[in-house]
């Protein structure tokens, strides 16, 4: 069954990047200006306040909305098309989808650390492309998940590999006075697609979406 090959992945990434990296620096720069501005205004209210408690919990939702927005740009630049800066609020109606998701995703995750760490490593791996699934085949929760583990399967090992290259390309790019990470986080997350798309056609059994309620 077809996998993917690490170099592959990179060297697409970079590819991708230098054909879009000023739409992506537009997108990475939007997003965390928004995340910057919510923390200066939680700031000004006071973190302690109910006006800043407030605050912190539309920060949260915004940065979920964020999050989906920036996959769904994220697989369509795969495509060859750049989106209007506006795609970063367009997955809105997944964001309670994604919030459950991500729960069950946190708390397995956290209970394979508490058993000796290496259990919480493979269950990060393996459920790990939830949120890609919810908004790329529109998948509930459990089937989103469900999927994850059907693509992970027998290569999780293998992608703890790519994350290790990933994670050493950007460290490389923070001791480049961390101006290189201007282009080695987009060139990761572009490689991280690559690999997304490659396991979802691997001819994996797909997963019906079941009319997600939420």
């Amino acid at each position: 069954m077809e996998s993917f090959r690490i170099g592959e992945a990179i060297k697409y990434g970079w590819e991708k990047f230098k054909a879009h990296f000023l739409f992506m620096w537009m997108l990475l720069g939007t997003a965390w200006g928004i995340a910057i501005l919510f923390d200066l205004l939680q700031k000004g209210a006071g973190k302690e306040t109910w006006l800043g408690g407030l605050i912190g919990l539309a920060a949260i939702v915004a940065g979920f909305i964020l999050e989906l927005g920036l996959i769904r740009a994220y697989l369509d630049l795969d495509k060859g098309t750049e989106d209007k800066i506006a795609v970063l609020f367009s997955e809105y109606r997944l964001v309670w989808r994604y919030f459950g998701a991500a729960l069950l995703y946190g708390i397995m995750v956290v209970f394979g650390l508490i058993l000796l760490i290496v259990p919480g490593v493979y269950l990060a791996l393996k459920y790990q492309f939830f949120a890609y699934l919810i908004v790329d085949q529109n998948l509930g929760i459990l089937d989103a998940l469900k999927q994850s583990s059907e693509m992970t399967r027998d290569i999780k090992w293998k992608f703890f590999g790519f994350v290790l290259a990933v994670c050493g390309l950007n460290i490389l790019g923070a001791l480049a006075l961390g101006i290189g990470l201007l282009v080695t986080i987009p060139v990761s997350i572009m490689a991280y697609v690559y690999v997304y798309r490659t396991l979802v056609n691997r001819g994996l059994p797909a997963v019906v979406p079941a009319a997600p309620a939420v």
